[in-house]
């Protein structure tokens, strides 16, 4: 069986954040290298639950941990595509806390 190939779309998205993930110390904001990476579980009109994964800056990232540990929503903008099974927003931006 095939597998649909889907094209990137811009795209703004609404969720919890399930995974966090840094290889570098997340609160060392002035080292910019390593990444630091979240999975958002969104709730997309189209695909139906997925889990998008999005690298951030160290800023952001910080922003992420915050809204992890007191279970809040965010938002995040950027270039949603699928890569292999993995649902990935390139270039984001925005990121938001949720009430």
């Amino acid at each position: 069986q095939l597998r649909t190939q889907i094209g990137p779309r811009e795209a703004t998205i609404t969720g919890r954040i399930v995974r966090l993930q840094s290889e570098a110390d997340p609160s060392d904001i002035e080292n910019a290298l390593g990444t630091r990476e979240i999975a958002v579980l969104w709730s997309s009109e189209p695909d139906g639950d997925i889990y998008v994964r999005a690298a951030l800056d160290p800023i952001e990232y910080l922003t992420a941990v915050r809204a992890h540990a007191d279970g809040r929503a965010i938002e995040l903008s950027g270039t949603l595509e699928k890569r292999g099974r993995r649902w990935v927003l390139s270039s984001p931006s925005g990121l938001r806390l949720l009430p």
